[in-house]
């Protein structure tokens, strides 16, 4: 198969997968016979169509994120100090560790979560990509359609009004 060829099928592949996205119900069922043709497809989507987002890296660059982060830090720190950990402590330490970050990230998640719910309503976005999740099985997108910055500036906007 030429690299041509490779490439036509990926298209056709690609408009599929973009038909079915969109002729899906919210429950996952398809709801459509027939998927309708490329350029129904792109009149249905909201202007700004696709986007990708690195969920994990907005919770953690997050002022929130970033702030649990150097206290998780701190504790690491404190426990390297104790030389003398035997195998039972460090174990309890790395479940104690971990209960802690989850307790310090769970409200950075949640308004994470929260906020790109409102900014896929607000900006007509008409499909979100995580990256963080298996980023390698895109191939490649355009840097404009990353909305990552953005999540990160309204989190802080968000968790920086509750304080």
């Amino acid at each position: 198969m030429t690299r041509r060829t490779r490439f036509a099928t990926w298209c056709k592949r690609s408009a599929l997968l973009a038909a079915t996205v969109v002729s899906m119900g919210c429950a996952g069922r398809r709801v459509a016979a027939t998927a309708p043709a490329p350029a129904v497809v792109a009149q249905q989507l909201p202007a700004a169509g696709v986007v990708v987002v690195d969920f994990e890296r907005a919770v953690l660059k997050s002022d929130a994120g970033l702030a649990a982060e150097a206290r998780l830090i701190a504790m690491l720190d404190e426990q390297l100090t104790r030389v003398s950990a035997t195998p039972a402590e460090q174990s309890a330490f790395d479940l104690k560790l971990d209960a802690t970050r989850a307790e310090l990230l769970q409200p950075v998640i949640r308004a994470a979560k929260d906020e790109l719910q409102r900014m896929t309503v607000d900006e007509g976005y008409g499909l979100v990509i995580d990256l963080s999740q298996d980023a390698s099985r895109i191939a490649f997108f355009n840097p404009s359609v990353d909305v990552t910055e953005k999540l990160i500036r309204r989190i802080n906007t968000v968790l920086g009004k509750g304080r």
